[in-house]
């Protein structure tokens, strides 16, 4: 699927980018102590994925054992889905966090 190669393309151009602001915002202060944190998270998230992406077992995978055991968790141990809609990952509020 094009769709998800550039997706995945785009992923990849980012990891570089991102080890490179952690670097210099250790290096230098730029970034305060939680844009830090954040930044170190992104960047866990991203190379967890990006290996993910190169793993070819499933079973293997590490996000998606986080995504359910989070799914699960959040359900309060029931592992059903909900009846309503879908409610934003854990990831997702991250990211607007760190965005907005």
């Amino acid at each position: 699927n094009e769709a998800l190669l550039a997706v995945i393309g785009f992923l990849e151009a980012c990891q570089p980018r991102i080890s490179e602001l952690i670097e210099v915002a250790a290096t230098q202060g730029v970034l305060g102590e939680e844009i830090l944190e954040k930044c170190l998270v992104v960047n866990d998230r991203l190379t967890t994925t990006l290996e993910d992406c190169d793993e070819e077992d499933p079973s293997k995978r590490k996000t998606a054992k986080a995504a359910a055991a989070s799914s699960v968790a959040a359900a309060g141990g029931n592992s059903a889905p909900p009846a309503a809609a879908k409610a934003r990952t854990d990831t997702e509020k991250e990211f607007d966090d760190l965005l907005g």
